[in-house]
């Protein structure tokens, strides 16, 4: 079982950029905290809000933002260095943080919905 959690974690490091099944965007992302389901690296914006807007993430990990407004959102970096796209109802967004740094982000529809992402 460790085993495979070591092959599949791997193989999202070097998954790239692509769509997922939903059709939502996928770029491998870090985050901790938060109620996802045991999930440490997920962030869920619901009611116009994120479940986490600070988290600290080791390089290399990713970090998935889902969707639960009925309305579409972005994660957006504020400096440009990643976009999500529109992520619809229901759908989420991975990136993998491959470099430290601090990673500023907002919903490019809704300004006022910000995080950040410190990879260490």
């Amino acid at each position: 079982m460790t085993g495979l959690l070591a092959c599949l974690l791997v193989a999202g490091l070097f998954s790239g950029c692509k769509k997922n099944a939903s059709g939502s965007s996928n770029n491998n992302g870090g985050n901790n905290g938060g109620n996802n389901g045991g999930n440490p690296n997920a962030i869920t914006i619901q009611n116009y809000a994120l479940s986490v807007t600070s988290d600290t993430v080791k390089v290399g990990s990713s970090v998935t933002w889902t969707n639960k407004d009925a309305v579409t959102h972005t994660v957006t970096s504020d400096n440009g260095i990643f976009d999500s796209g529109d992520i619809p109802n229901g759908t989420s967004y991975t990136r993998t943080f491959t470099v430290a740094g601090t990673f500023p982000y907002h919903c490019k529809y809704h300004t006022f919905i910000k995080g950040t992402i410190i990879a260490k």
